[in-house]
């Protein structure tokens, strides 16, 4: 199967722009064995130019990385590592602490260089998840996230705003993020600041997972350790009760539509934290989509949440 022929039609007009002439010509015969590849492309009404950005390798291979291990580029840190950006790239540098006393107390120090030498660029599935894009000796270069950390919420209103109007799509994005790590045998630690909101996008994005072996997902709890709570200190239980019934909703449409099993919405989180009457009953309704999760308990259950909030 091909194209028998292609023809050009060229078109000449006089300086008033009028057409004087039309020139129809046939080219050879041409054979195309594959044509799987092409593509329509509509007409273009100027030329269109296309920026390509430079290969990780090429950007990184050409910094001196050591230069942004400093308090100018310093974004945060946890128990294992300081993270420094790499400016005018997407990219972040995380250095891990060279000697940790006691890391709950806060005690460690970090390291101050690493071997831009040994750049490596193939990562693992674990590595994806936790956004890593190239290791370079033992320290790791990272995609750069847009946005703040959701536990300003108590101090930033415009993330507290984002929080507040999350939308059930970004909620979902956000818990199918954490059962794609669970497929590859990590576990997203919610206890902390390890969850970033982009307050153009309303994007919720996790960005620490951990290596361990649980036979659930804890989605729920993860939506309360990362944005409940922290909505709760300023919004109250208003804020709060809309959010929870939101990451239910979110869970039901989820399983309803087969994206997660009744293990992922598997839930610990003790209601005793929670003043509001509203938040425990719905909390309280949840935890039966784990006994019964049927679509006859589940449209129950969508039933019951109307009547809420």
């Amino acid at each position: 199967m091909g194209l028998e022929k292609i023809a050009l039609n060229f078109m000449v007009k006089n300086g008033k722009g009028e057409l004087v002439k039309s020139i129809l010509c046939h080219t050879k015969p041409l054979k195309i064995q594959n044509i799987q590849g092409l593509r329509y492309v509509p007409k273009q009404s100027e030329d269109v130019f296309i920026k390509t950005d430079k290969s990780l390798k090429d950007t990184i291979s050409k910094l001196n990385l050591n230069s942004y291990i400093n308090d100018t580029y310093f974004i945060g840190e946890g128990v294992e590592a300081a993270i420094y950006r790499i400016e005018n790239t997407p990219y972040l540098l995380r250095v891990p602490h060279t000697d940790t006393k006691d890391v709950w107390q806060g005690i460690w120090t970090r390291g101050k260089t690493v071997d831009g030498t040994k750049l490596d660029i193939s990562v693992s599935p674990q590595e994806k998840i936790n956004h890593v894009v190239a290791n370079i000796g033992n320290a790791q270069i990272l995609k750069y996230i847009e946005g703040c950390n959701t536990s300003s919420a108590s101090n930033n209103i415009e993330v507290f705003n984002t929080i507040d109007n999350l939308s059930i799509n970004s909620i979902k994005d956000f818990f199918l993020k954490i059962v794609q790590a669970k497929r590859v045998g990590m576990v997203f630690d919610s206890c902390g600041a390890n969850c970033i909101i982009n307050s153009k996008t309303g994007k919720l994005t996790p960005i620490d997972f951990r290596e361990r072996q649980l036979s659930t997902s804890y989605l729920l709890d993860s939506l309360i350790e990362s944005c409940v709570i922290p909505l709760k200190k300023i919004g109250g239980n208003e804020a709060q009760d809309k959010l929870i019934k939101k990451g239910i909703i979110a869970i039901l449409e989820m399983l309803k539509d087969g994206k997660i099993t009744a293990r992922d919405a598997n839930i610990t989180f003790s209601d005793t934290l929670f003043e509001s009457r509203t938040a425990k009953n719905m909390l309280r309704l949840y935890n039966n989509i784990i006994k019964n999760y049927s679509a006859e308990n589940i449209n129950r259950i969508f039933a019951e949440l109307k009547n809420v909030v």
